[in-house]
C-alpha cells in the first residue's frame, strides 16, 4: 500500500512539471511619474535562436507574452 501510494505522490508531482514546456513574459510600462505608456512596442528576443517577438502595450501600459520557448 505504502508503495502504491508513494508511486501517486511521484506521477501527480511529475506529470505537471512535465507539461511546463512554454513561459510568459508580463509588465507594465511606465514613465517616471508612474504614468501608463499606452501602445509601446516591448520586444523580446530568444538569444539562442535569435527569433523576435514583439507586441504592443495597452492603454493601460500592461504587456504580455506568452507561449515562450524557455532560454535566455
Amino acid at each position: 500500500m505504502r508503495t502504491i501510494l508513494l508511486l501517486a505522490i511521484s506521477l501527480s508531482i511529475a506529470i505537471p512539471l512535465s507539461a511546463q514546456n512554454y513561459g510568459e513574459i508580463t509588465g507594465v510600462v511606465t514613465d517616471p511619474s508612474g504614468g501608463a505608456i499606452g501602445a509601446a512596442e516591448i520586444t523580446i528576443t530568444n538569444l539562442a535562436t535569435n527569433q523576435v517577438r514583439q507586441v504592443p502595450t495597452s492603454s493601460s501600459g500592461a504587456y504580455s507574452v506568452p507561449f515562450l520557448v524557455p532560454g535566455q
